[in-house]
């Protein structure tokens, strides 16, 4: 398939799921809530899932032409949180407390390590990783954690982050990851499988940690950057 035809389907595929949930929630199908939180879980693995589009061994060029499509979604929405671009459905679906400037922090910083790890990573075990865990851990840690968990982590002081959350995160996030893996083929066929499920492991193990102590507007950063140094430390060492 040529180049262009992926980009375009790519992007189409990513509209689309876009339109579909604003959509959902304009008809009041689904709350708010749910939308931004499905948003945050499905826009990763969809996006990952058209990968295969490009070609096998991607160049410079494919990797930057991909990651143009989390790109511009990103500066979109950087907009409407500087306040340039009027959008009030769009600040109602993605901000919990209706300030616009809220999506300078969660969906802007989601769509910068999006667009960086496809930039650095594209079609690598270690982009779909980081953004399984990005994708499915850090919503099933805020899902579970917000409704069911009673007990907080004792620090940093005043932590909201429950314990119960970030188990969720690591029973959610390891399994999505592995099978992105599996399904993309990107788990070589020598690879030893215990090993391997068991850095894999360590991984997600450390990513729920330091979600779990990170401040909640940063989180999304430091699990990305702590699991880009967690899996070079395990499993490219």
């Amino acid at each position: 398939m040529h180049v262009l035809v992926s980009y375009a389907v790519t992007g189409a595929v990513c509209l689309a799921l876009e339109q579909g949930l604003r959509a959902l929630a304009g008809h009041q199908v689904v709350s708010s809530v749910t939308a931004r939180r499905l948003t945050h879980a499905l826009m990763g693995p969809v996006f990952m899932g058209c990968w295969p589009l490009f070609s096998a061994t991607p160049t410079t060029q494919e990797a930057l032409l991909a990651a143009s499509v989390p790109l511009l979604v990103t500066l979109k929405f950087a907009l409407i949180g500087f306040g340039i671009l009027n959008d009030d459905f769009t600040v109602r679906m993605l901000c919990r407390h209706g300030d616009r400037t809220e999506i300078l922090y969660g969906p802007v910083q989601y769509g910068i390590i999006f667009t960086t790890a496809t930039a650095l990573y594209f079609q690598s075990p270690l982009a779909v990783v980081c953004l399984m865990n990005l994708c499915v851990g850090d919503v099933m840690a805020a899902i579970l954690g917000a409704r069911y968990g009673k007990t907080r982590w004792p620090l940093p002081v005043g932590n909201p982050k429950t314990i119960l959350g970030s188990v969720a995160f690591l029973v959610s996030s390891f399994p999505a990851s592995w099978l992105m893996l599996h399904t993309m083929g990107l788990v070589l066929p020598s690879m030893h499988p215990l090993p391997t499920t068991a850095q894999l492991g360590v991984v997600s193990t450390a990513a729920a940690l330091v979600e779990a102590l990170s401040p909640s507007k940063l989180d999304n950063i430091t699990v990305f950057l702590s699991t880009l140094f967690i899996y070079h430390t395990f499993i490219t060492a």
